[in-house]
């Protein structure tokens, strides 16, 4: 237990910090354990997930999204930079230099 303010004591959940995986939702639940309509854990506004992680009370439920790969406990890998793409068009063939041609 950790102390709150004088002569109370508050009792805290242990959390576990999840992350959430695209195009994969498990629904955010509230005190009862209803499903918030529309809201998803790990997940922002958009539907992406939030790079960060979200705390969430350790229950098994959590658990059994992780497990089914709804959500994972490590942070996304940050995208690699990669090259731009090659042109579609294929090269145009080089032009034979006319200069060292003997007349």
């Amino acid at each position: 237990m950790t102390e709150g303010p004088p002569g109370d004591t508050v009792r805290r959940m242990p959390s576990v910090r999840v992350y959430g995986v695209p195009g994969r939702a498990v629904p955010l639940r509230d005190g009862r354990g209803a499903p918030i309509m529309g809201r998803f854990v790990g997940l922002d506004a958009k539907g992406d997930p939030v790079p960060e992680g979200v705390d969430r009370p350790d229950d098994p439920a959590l658990w059994a999204a992780v497990h089914r790969g709804d959500l994972t406990l490590t942070p996304p890998a940050a995208p690699e930079k990669s090259a731009p793409a090659p042109s579609a068009e294929p090269p145009t063939p080089a032009r034979p230099s006319r200069r060292n041609e003997a007349t």
